[in-house]
């Protein structure tokens, strides 16, 4: 086993080392799940990188094929965990099943089964030639069927993630906007230096820029992180702080499409869309009108918004603030909706309860007024008709019944009293 140094494997341990630096530092800073498929991919590039600066100094074919058998431990993962993260990146992680995130594995596994097992087949590389340029040993061939297939998957997740970042990026906020176009940038020079790869500009006929290329990326983002603060704590925290509310968040530009929703606002339109990001309002609300015929006034409001769907009908608090430029000239609207349908349902309780009071309190202070006013007059006639013929007892006891009964009286009167408070 023998290895010869050569500048070309020198110069890889840079990128290799700048990748991981970054990836760790991606780790250290957030545990978003997006970050971390960027650190993954890191990872990977330094993988591949590192074993093909070892593969640039080997000196025979067996020595070569067994570090690109470890290449392709990283090369193959790098397109589904780019995918990984532009969904996770554009919010767009609750379409992808676990099915289908394994599904995107398979060409990735199928191709490393491939690579091990070359020896035996055909399928990856074919025509196989050991060449020497200078100090260099290279090894040269023909794809097979199973390379053109990874290279068609390569640069299919490739654009897949770039559409998704592309999608959104009109209608997002400048955090987003300053973070994507750094993505899109640092992400397109490793993918152009390997179509120059495949077009055949190859140093020495056969050496690969690619890892090269990675270098640039890992700069790239380094200086995103390290002057720009990209993905700060800031956006994560605002990002946390709005998913994690309860109330329905929701942001439109000037021409009332939707830019930014948090889940409790996902939940509260039904999950009707694929996507609310770039919808306009009126196609993802339903009864929007409401709330769109107080906006041109580009003022603050306040509404009670009726929301029915098939399962149930909702009430909704909705507070609308609009977002303005330097000149004061509105550009969009941020929308709070909160949820009052139990609010309206308790109110509508003790709205009840105090209609029933009322009925108690007129019942007590008219209808039970009137027979003691009468048990008061019968006293007064019986005292005047048998003042002759009733013995002392019996007066006294009229008397008796005669004080009982003015005092249920002055009670019904206090109850009629606070009865007509109430009513007022």
């Amino acid at each position: 086993m023998t290895y010869t140094g050569n500048l070309f494997s020198a110069t890889l341990a840079i990128p290799s080392l700048f990748a991981i630096i970054i990836g760790l530092m991606l780790l250290h800073r957030t545990q978003k799940d997006s970050i971390n498929y960027l650190s993954l991919i890191m990872f990977s590039t330094a993988w591949w990188a590192i074993c093909y600066a070892i593969d640039l100094t080997a000196n025979t074919q067996e020595e070569i094929l067994g570090w690109v058998k470890l290449e392709y431990f990283g090369i193959s993962f790098i397109p589904p965990l780019w995918v990984f993260f532009c969904i996770q990146f554009t919010k767009n992680d609750h379409k992808w099943s676990v099915a289908q995130r394994l599904g995107l594995l398979v060409i990735p596994c199928l191709v490393i089964g491939s690579v091990w097992t070359i020896e035996y087949h055909d399928w990856y590389y074919q025509n196989m030639v050991l060449t020497q340029t200078d100090t260099l040993f290279l090894l040269k061939f023909k794809a097979g069927p199973l390379y053109i297939l990874f290279t068609v998957y390569f640069y299919l997740c490739l654009i897949y993630g770039l559409l998704l970042i592309a999608s959104r990026y009109k209608y997002s906020n400048q955090i987003f906007k300053s973070q994507a176009t750094l993505i899109i940038i640092s992400a397109s020079v490793p993918w152009m230096a390997n179509i120059l790869y495949l077009a055949g500009f190859r140093p020495f006929g056969v050496i690969d820029i690619t890892p090269y290329a990675f270098l640039i990326t890992a700069i790239s983002i380094g200086i995103g992180l390290l002057r720009f603060k990209l993905f700060s704590l800031i956006p994560q925290a605002r990002e946390k702080l709005i998913e994690s509310m309860s109330e329905g968040f929701m942001v439109l530009e000037k021409s009332y499409r939707i830019v930014d929703i948090n889940h409790s606002m996902r939940l509260i339109l039904g999950n009707t869309l694929p996507s609310y990001v770039g919808a306009k309002l009126e196609n993802a609300l339903v009864g929007a009108d409401q709330i769109l015929s107080e906006m041109p006034r580009g003022l603050p409001f306040m509404t009670k918004f009726r929301l029915t769907t098939i399962h149930s009908t909702e009430y909704y608090h909705v507070l609308a603030s609009p977002l303005k430029d330097e000149q004061l000239i509105t550009n969009g609207y941020i929308l709070l909706f909160r949820n009052i349908t139990e609010k309206l349902k308790d109110e509508q309780k003790l709205m009840s309860q105090h209609e029933t009071l009322k009925d108690i309190a007129h019942l007590q202070s008219h209808e039970i007024r009137r027979p003691v006013a009468n048990i008061l007059g019968l006293i007064e006639v019986l005292k005047m008709s048998g003042k002759n013929s009733l013995n002392n007892d019996q007066i006294e006891y009229l008397s008796l019944l005669e004080m009982e009964a003015k005092s249920l009286d002055m009670l019904v009167r206090q109850i009629a009293k606070k009865a007509e408070i109430v009513e007022n």
